[in-house]
This record gives C-alpha cells, structure tokens and sequence, in this order.
C-alpha cells in the first residue's frame, strides 16, 4: 500500500511539464476549454483500480466519468480505461505527459480520444458501484463441493485411463518408467475423535 501510495502524486518533472503544455495551449487559444475530452489509458498495472485512478487523474484537472474494462466473467481488469475530463485541453495535456510514463514497472499507454470517436456506452455503468460477478464464485463452489461415491469412481478411472496412456507413451520410446500410487481427495471430510475435519484420500494404482 506504501508504494501505491508514492504512485498517487504527481513526481516534480510530470508537474512542471504538464503546467507548460497547459500554458502554452491556453495562450494559444480557448477553444475547447469548456469541451469534455476522454483519454484512453492502456497497460493499467494490477491493483490500479477506479478509486486510485481517479485520485490519480484528478491531480490533473476535473474527472467527469472514469470506466475501467473488466472481466464480464471474473471482474478483473482487462488493463484499459477511458477517462473523460471537463476540459479537452486537459485531456490532450494528460494524453502527452502519461503516454509511456512508467508505473509499476509498465509503461502507461494514453491516446487522447476524438469525441466522434466515443462510442455510446463508452461509460455505461460508470457511477455504480463495482461488484464481482458470482459466476467465478459458482463455479469455485461447484469445484469444491462434496462428491458422491459414483462421482468418485468416475474421477478415479478417469485419472488411471490417463496414468495408463502415459506410461504406454513412455514404453513406446523405450523409457521403462513406473509412476507411483497417485492420492486424489474423496471431496467429503471425516472427523477425527478430537473433533478436527480432515480430508479423506483415496490411492489410485497406475
């Protein structure tokens, strides 16, 4: 947490560069000062989440809507996100300064995005509040979920069928080789007499 934190201010050299370029676009011209602009952020290192990217940003002007892609199936990041800002020059400053800024030993990727090319649903559900789909925790739950003796014996063939096929390899290339008893888990726990639940294991012969 101490190093996430180091990463959440802006170093001196990133400061004074990004306050330049803004001098310079503002003395330039205003036009699309009060124009939103969206910035796409590719190779997001892991445990770079919304609440420590839009800390992050905001260090650079106003954050509208932040949406970070995730996983449909297990809710991780797919390591992109689109950042809109209040202003467009602030988004092309940020574009330039973070693009190939290295954070946590990734270079950041940053594209400022044209607004005819900001899809509809870009932020689609950027306000709720994030939760991790059930779908992984389903199927952990069907993994690990206690298995019935004709489940067991199912398995068990299963794993001599392939022990078989193995050795019946190794025979083929004249490699003369026995694997040893294989222990697979039964899936249902026994209590010991001090009241402890241990796994139950059966030994597979090849």
């Amino acid at each position: 947490m101490a190093k996430l934190e180091e990463h959440m201010v802006l170093d001196g050299t990133l400061k004074e560069q990004f306050e330049n370029k803004m001098k310079s676009y503002k003395s330039k011209a205003k036009e699309g000062e009060n124009e939103p602009g969206v910035v796409y952020i590719g190779h997001i290192p892991r445990g770079f989440f919304e609440p420590q990217m839009k800390k992050y940003f905001s260090q650079f002007g106003t954050v509208k809507r932040l949406k970070l892609s995730r996983s449909k199936r297990t809710g991780n990041s797919k390591g992109y996100a689109f950042v809109e800002f209040a202003s467009k020059q602030t988004a092309q400053t940020v574009a330039e300064c973070m693009n190939n800024y290295l954070m946590f030993h990734k270079l950041l990727k940053c594209e400022l995005v044209p607004s005819e090319r900001v899809h509809p649903d870009t932020f689609k559900g950027c306000t709720q509040r994030f939760r991790r789909p059930m779908g992984s925790k389903l199927a952990r739950d069907r993994q690990n979920q206690p298995r019935t003796p004709a489940q067991r014996r199912v398995t068990q063939a299963r794993l001599k069928s392939r022990v078989k096929k193995s050795i019946n390899k190794l025979a083929q290339l004249g490699i003369e080789y026995e694997l040893p008893a294989l222990r697979s888990r039964s899936g249902a726990g026994k209590k010991k007499s001090d009241g402890k639940t241990v796994d139950s294991v059966t030994t597979v012969q090849p």
